[in-house]
């Protein structure tokens, strides 16, 4: 289905082709069979990053039109309309306010759409690989490599779900909230900039889906560009730097919470991090994972907040992004670390938390007030960075997401960004003014950490093979310094090794880089057998840029060691003779080997032979029964490439004649192995066996059956050991729990006999601290209903052993539980609550708040339970229009009282409040009447010192729906009052008592 642009695009495109600029997007010859396969490869791949695809198409793009554009950006004469950002027929922009920057393998282009205010779009060229993202307000557009082209597409942002809500780090639970003195934003950004840190690593699972490591290196870098942007714009003075981006040896699923496992030290499952965020001194870590968006909880991203801005807070500075969730999300979760809240009315939806005015109570995303004003039209429809949908959403239609922290500063369309600080902080509509609340943060985030003035190794990772085992001629390892360096040559290093032979190390920078490099080893290590390791010569001379000595030891996490195995393993056959029929013959590998189960692997003279059954990863027995009665010899026989080594190398050949007579056969029987019950996780070990008959010679015990693999044997005295199992998640071949082997001994005649042998676990409990996490207390509008999936959570060690113990119990209790559902489903249940009616309250006290208490139980009796509650109120607040108040001249001297003002749809008693940035100079009497005493002119007290006396008058009914409007007094050097009674003035003269001067806000009635 194709999508119609929008009538703005339309008139865009029209305009856009008044004076014509460079396409950057050209067509794709349908002469070029280079580039016809690669639209053929390319068809029908559309990603899903950005939401899901309204249209796409492939084109090829003018790298010579970016190169000139980064030049002229770079030198600050980048022409409006010099790229023509021509995304599809009907959709065609202007690109105006080039500015570039350097990426980690390439270059940044930023701008905005010429003549469409609010719109951005950012490019990133590593090389070949392309990322980038267009955005303006009701569109939005992506731009990837696919092959040999670019994909374009034009996306469905909005069907993104939201981020979670963030985690609260438990030490600031009980801090009190923060005030301080009203600032100024200075959106000419003459303030200092500060550069904040931020390490990002990445899941495989994240990499695969974007295609690959360079794919997801350009996403990094333009997440960083975008992010960027949204400061400069908003007034922000801080930047954020990529101190290092990573893979991750971690495997995600779809089911994983990877925040907690992020941040958490000790646990074995993301622990590099803390080494490498030292390494490079990371003020932030953020984690892009595969699973959010498309996983089990359905999220873009969650982060812990600050709370209270502090040098504490460093510990919990950690984030996580879904990859196809884009650079809005990336800035939402780093605006979280950095004391952002979402706006105020969502966060009033949260009973737990409410509006706590943490670290201040301007410290809120933003969501325009005036969109829920009765006949708003839809251009009014928007918030910022930090807010949710909620409001909008809540109000029956929906709002686009400006690239913008809130700052009252700006506006939009008319509208400001955000609310004045010194504005009704216990109110929804109260203060909201994000840029402010970053610059005041933001030197406390840039000492959290502190990069090392001498250059350290961050990582490094096998990079050709990835694993440790391999039978390659080539060694490639990838080395990253936590600061650029330089006298970097293969003189720097060494590969050691027990009978190593003569290497060649090469020494590559990655992409041009001095922090990152390639190191690849060939010669002596092929046909080598053994482990190498790489290090540093004992004559390096690596430095930093600034001649500080490289600290040549190597992290915990560095991945120095390939273990080469060039050779197959190679087999030995025994026994040499034999009398019993059938006998047991056991060939033993040199090394683990795979693939070794066919009844060919194994092949016999005058006998027929069984298939191989294992004992262990590199012993393997056969049953051979000779096809006479009479002495003979039996040739046994491995043929060659009968199974593979763990390089992959197949197996040597291997024979033995046997020496058969049946005159010597001896008759073998065991006892002294009994069946057992164990508890979960208890070691189990069985009793030394005894053997009866005649054994001859030395006794060799092996392992048989299904679950052979899991028990071990001491090949010498037969005893049997199954290490700890648990109940509930059963190992056993057939999921049972009961465990099961064969044990088998076999003298040097091949005389054998077997003992079966059964080990049932049972359950055993076991205490783990668990909580009940998503059963949120919150607010629910009148006529909705409320829905939750509360899960039954536990530590990050238990959670990585499977979390609780299924099955699990839900249970609800309370004066309100019958109103309530609750169903569950594995670790988690869903908590309803119907449709209610607030004229009509139907819980158990009549107050509109419905009170259940949810609780669950582990199989092991481990029990958390959260008490919930649902409040229902009418809805949300409504925008009110203030009129009656206007602009006013007056001269240097001169007293200024304003009309009455006066308030439409309100509801009961009006409430009337001052904010803005001069708030102070003014007075205001319950009538919302204002007063600006007399203003000296040469000394202006305004808050730019300009003598215009900005305020904004805000009315608030009790219901919470409010209004304002904004008020200008501009002081002249001379007496220039307007006429009597034209804006509430006073006559001038006429022995009229001057007003009081501007004392005290009235104290605001309750909400």
């Amino acid at each position: 289905m194709k999508h119609p642009a929008p009538a703005f695009l339309v008139a865009l495109n029209l305009l856009a082709t008044a004076a014509p600029a460079d396409d950057l997007f050209l067509p794709v010859a349908p002469a070029d069979d280079r580039f016809r396969a690669a639209v053929v490869a390319a068809s029908g791949d559309a990603s899903e990053y950005l939401g899901p695809t309204i249209r796409y198409r492939h084109a090829r793009i003018d790298l010579g039109l970016l190169g000139q554009a980064r030049a002229l950006a770079g030198s600050g004469d980048a022409p409006a309309g010099l790229v023509d950002l021509n995304l599809f027929e009907d959709s065609s922009f202007r690109v105006a306010g080039l500015r570039t920057a350097p990426t980690s393998t390439g270059y940044s282009l930023s701008g905005e759409l010429d003549g469409e205010p609010f719109s951005s779009v950012t490019l990133v060229v590593n090389g070949e690989v392309i990322a980038g993202e267009v955005r303006l307000p009701g569109a939005t557009f992506t731009v990837r490599s696919a092959g040999d082209l670019v994909e374009i597409r034009q996306t469905e942002e909005e069907a993104l779900p939201e981020c979670m809500e963030p985690e609260r780090p438990p030490a600031s639970a009980t801090a009190p909230a923060t005030t301080r003195d009203l600032l100024v934003v200075d959106l000419q950004a003459g303030a200092e900039v500060t550069g904040i840190d931020v390490l990002v690593v990445y899941t495989t699972a994240a990499r695969d889906r974007v295609g690959g490591e360079a794919a997801m290196e350009a996403r990094i870098d333009q997440w960083v560009a975008a992010t960027n942007g949204f400061f400069s714009d908003s007034g922000v003075h801080q930047r954020i730097r990529l101190a290092h981006a990573e893979e991750l040896d971690y495997e995600e699923t779809s089911s994983s919470f990877e925040l907690v496992a992020l941040r958490q030290k000790g646990d074995g499952l993301m622990d590099e991090v803390h080494a490498m965020r030292d390494a490079v001194g990371a003020d932030i870590v953020h984690l892009i994972e595969r699973w959010g968006v498309n996983g089990t909880s359905s999220y873009c991203g969650q982060a812990y907040i600050m709370l209270d801005v502090g040098a504490s807070f460093e510990e919990y500075a950690f984030g996580a992004t879904a990859v196809d969730c884009g650079s809005l999300t990336f800035a939402h979760e780093l605006g979280h670390n950095m004391g952002l809240n979402h706006d105020r009315y969502a966060e009033d939806l949260d009973l737990a938390s409410g509006l706590a005015n943490r670290p201040s109570a301007h410290a809120y995303g933003y969501v325009n007030q005036e969109a829920f004003a009765k006949g708003a039209p839809s251009s009014r429809r928007w918030h910022t960075i930090m807010a949710y949908n909620t409001h909008c959403s809540h109000s029956g239609f929906g709002c686009s997401r400006l690239g913008r922290f809130s700052n009252p500063a700006t506006t939009a369309w008319g509208q400001p960004l955000g609310v004045w600080r010194n504005g009704n902080s216990g109110a929804i509509m109260g203060p909201a003014d994000a840029a402010s609340a970053l610059n005041e943060s933001r030197t406390t985030a840039a000492a959290w950490r502190s990069a090392p003035s001498a250059p350290q190794v961050v990582s490094l990772k096998r990079r050709t093979p990835a694993g440790e085992r391999t039978t390659s001629d080539s060694l490639t390892w990838r080395l990253a310094f936590s600061r650029e360096v330089k006298n970097v040559t293969s003189d720097d290093f060494e590969l050691s090794g027990s009978g190593l032979g003569t290497t060649t190390l090469t020494v590559a920078a990655k992409g041009g880089s001095r922090r990152i490099y390639d190191i690849a080893a060939t010669g002596g290590v092929a046909g080598f057998d053994g482990e190498v390791t790489l290090g540093f010569a004992s004559g390096q001379d690596i430095r930093s840029l600034s001649d500080e000595d490289l600290v040549a030891t190597w992290p915990a996490h560095a991945q120095r060691t390939y273990l080469l195995d060039n050779t197959g393993a190679t087999p030995s056959i025994s026994p040499s003779s034999a009398g019993s029929s059938p006998f047991v013959a056991t060939v033993t590998f040199d090394e683990d080997v795979t693939g070794f189960s066919d009844a060919a692997d194994v092949t016999a003279s005058n006998a027929t032979v069984s298939a191989p059954a294992r004992s262990d990863a590199r012993t393997y027995t056969v049953r051979v029964t000779p096809t006479g009665s009479t002495a003979t010899t039996i040739a046994l026989s491995v043929p060659a490439a009968a199974a593979t080594d763990l390089a992959g190398n197949p197996t040597a050949a291997g024979s033995r004649n046997v020496s058969w007579d049946p005159s010597t056969a001896a008759s073998l029987s065991i006892s002294g192995y009994s069946n057992s019950l164990i508890t979960e996780n208890a070691q189990w070990t069985s009793a030394t066996p005894t053997i009866g008959g005649s054994p001859s010679g030395t006794v060799l015990w092996t392992t048989e059956g299904a679950d052979a693999d899991l028990f071990t044997i001491d090949s010498v005295t037969g005893v049997l050991r199954l290490a700890g199992q648990d109940f509930e998640n059963p190992a056993d071949a057939d999921g049972g729990g009961d465990f099961e082997v064969t044990a088998r001994a076999t003298d040097e005649k091949g005389n054998s006999a077997t003992a079966a042998v059964t080990v049932s676990v049972t359950d055993a409990a076991e205490p783990e601290d668990v909580g009940v996490s998503q059963a949120a207390s919150r607010k629910i509008r009148d006529g909705t209903g409320y829905r939750s999936r509360p899960f039954l959570t536990c530590g990050t060690r238990c959670r990585a052993a499977g979390g609780p113990v299924r099955p699990l119990t839900w249970e609800k209790t309370g004066a309100d539980a019958a109103l309530f559902t609750l169903e569950s489903s594995g670790a988690a249940a869903t908590l309803s609550l119907g449709a209610r009616d607030f004229e009509a309250p139907g819980d158990a006290d009549g107050d509109n708040d419905y009170e259940v208490t949810v609780t669950g139980t582990d199989a092991d009796g481990n029990t958390a339970s959260e008490d919930v509650t649902v409040r229902l109120f009418k809805g949300p607040p409504r925008w009110l229009e203030v009129s009656g108040v206007s602009a006013a001249t007056i001269g240097h001297g001169d007293i200024w009282i304003s009309a009455p003002p006066s308030v439409a749809g309100a509801s009961g008693a009006v409430n009337w409040t001052k904010e803005g940035p001069d708030a102070d100079q003014f007075a205001i009497d319950s009538s919302g009447v204002l007063t600006i005493a007399s203003r000296d002119h040469a000394n202006p007290a305004d808050a730019n010192r300009d003598n215009v006396y900005e305020v904004r008058l805000r009315a608030t009914d009790g219901e919470g729906n409010s209004g304002a409007a904004a008020v200008s007094v501009t002081v002249t050097d001379g007496t220039t009052s307007p006429p009597p009674g034209g804006d509430g003035s006073p006559p001038g003269g006429g022995g009229s008592p001057p007003p009081p001067e501007p004392g005290p806000d009235p104290e605001p009635e309750p909400e």
